[in-house]
């Protein structure tokens, strides 16, 4: 879907945290991809897939951040960026061949675990952040209702005991 809902988690959420872990998260990918630059190619698959799905995620961030001034739902951008990033951590973490770490250096990779697992770890918050808001808002308005229903109670009341 191409529409843009306008998201009702944003009342009960904290939009500078989230801009702030969606910010840091791009820059992490971001990170991934300048350490892959010049390595990636047909030689090395694996550093080729991490640096496409880090792209992906780049330009989620960056759809996310605009989303958010505007109260428009991030979900799915935030979804497709958690599997992309879960992925690429995937495609690292399984035994390396040694032709791919010929292309990059032992310190490099490090650092290219590390920023995906950082940017994993931050899409992870900004997620739980959003599950919260809307358990939060369905709670505010579940009283809300039991709020409304109280107020009118004694009509309630009155109509379950002619009942019994």
């Amino acid at each position: 879907k191409t529409t843009k809902a306008m998201a009702t988690y944003y009342s009960a959420i904290d939009k500078e945290m989230l801009h702030n872990h969606i910010m840091a998260a791009g820059n992490a990918v971001h990170q991934v991809r300048n350490y892959l630059t010049g390595k990636n190619n047909a030689e090395t698959p694996e550093l080729l897939i991490v640096d496409q799905l880090s792209a992906q995620i780049e330009g989620q961030t960056r759809d996310m951040l605009s989303l958010i001034k505007h109260n428009i739902d991030i979900q799915r951008q935030l979804t497709n960026s958690i599997r992309c990033v879960k992925l690429a951590s995937r495609t690292l973490s399984n035994d390396i061949p040694s032709y791919v770490l010929q292309k990059i250096d032992e310190e490099e990779f490090s650092f290219v675990v590390q920023y995906l697992k950082s940017s994993e770890k931050l899409l992870g918050k900004i997620a739980k952040s959003i599950v919260c808001a809307l358990t939060q808002k369905a709670i505010q308005d579940f009283q809300l209702n039991l709020k409304i229903v109280d107020e009118n109670s004694i009509d309630i009341i009155q109509t379950k005991g002619n009942l019994e």
